[in-house]
């Protein structure tokens, strides 16, 4: 037998896509112009110093201005809270020969009773007092004496 040849389907017909209409253009429209942000513009401050409070700058007298030949001094051998204490130290003065003075001062912690020997004529009279407050395990501020 003899084949027939079937016949063979035709290709579906093939449609092509039309293309679609294009949309319409639009034009962008220009954009508002966008303000930019405010930003403040810090100026650094300047501060001007402050002017130093005047101050009175008191310069203690050179040394040998305390002694001119009127100078007096002072020899300050305590500072004591009782009397008890300051009649024990001027006993050991006086048993060594050296005069003193009691001069009672008010404090923030209560009275103080000073122990001064003088008025001394000069420094050097002072030194050899001092020496002397040493020998008795004793040691003595000096204070220029007021006019």
């Amino acid at each position: 037998m003899i084949a027939k040849a079937e016949p063979k389907p035709e290709p579906a017909a093939m449609v092509k896509a039309e293309p679609k209409p294009a949309a319409p253009k639009v034009e962008p429209k220009a954009a508002a112009p966008v303000p930019e942000p405010k930003v403040a513009k810090v100026e650094p401050k300047v501060v001007p110093p402050k002017p130093e409070p005047k101050t009175a700058v008191v310069k203690p007298p050179p040394e040998d201005a305390a002694d001119g030949p009127h100078t007096k001094f002072t020899l300050q051998v305590a500072a004591l809270a009782t009397t008890e204490k300051a009649d024990e130290l001027r006993n050991r003065l006086k048993d060594a020969g050296i005069a003193s003075y009691v001069q009672k001062i008010g404090s923030g912690s209560g009275e103080r009773i000073r122990i001064r020997i003088g008025p001394i004529n000069s420094r050097e009279d002072a030194d050899r007092l001092r020496a002397r407050l040493a020998l008795l395990g004793l040691s003595g501020t000096l204070i220029p004496s007021p006019q």
